[in-house]
């Protein structure tokens, strides 16, 4: 299994910092892996939330379908992608820091089939991915919070 944690301070509240990041949509703003994310079930951000997106890995676009698992506003998200060859799943965090919030991301990926031979090269390769979103993430809490929850 590939593994990824990130850590993120904002300025921003712990409710905003939650409704901003739980509602996946937003995954394509601060991730440079990610080229799009819709919803396409649900009300953003809830357990019911399911979300289209587009990865980009190799020069190649797949979409992987992800769920809100688990929600509980402002403290934990959890969302759920499987594919035939891999599960995804990530999880965040949020802790009030009395000046802002902190935000630990975790990724997980576990590879399915023969493509688990592949584990030690892929948990490198998502080192290097993980670096670019942690680096995108810390810069997008460095911003402006959010004027009003979820997006169009």
């Amino acid at each position: 299994m590939a593994t990824y944690t990130a850590t993120a301070k904002t300025s921003w509240s712990r409710e905003q910092t939650f409704d901003y990041l739980a509602d996946f949509r937003t995954v394509s703003d601060w991730d440079p892996g990610i080229l799009r994310s819709v919803c396409k079930s649900g009300t953003p951000p809830s357990e019911d939330s399911r979300y289209d997106v587009d990865v980009e890995t190799l020069g190649r676009t797949t979409t992987f379908e992800y769920e809100t698992i688990e929600l509980q506003r402002p403290e934990r998200v959890v969302l759920r992608a499987e594919t035939g060859s891999l599960i995804s799943v990530d999880t965040m965090t949020f802790v009030d820091t009395g000046s802002g919030t902190e935000v630990t991301y975790n990724a997980e990926i576990t590879l399915k089939g023969l493509l688990k031979l592949a584990d030690p090269l892929f948990s490198l390769a998502f080192q290097r991915v993980g670096d670019k979103a942690k680096s995108g993430l810390r810069e997008r809490l460095a911003g402006p919070a959010p004027v009003a929850a979820g997006r169009a």
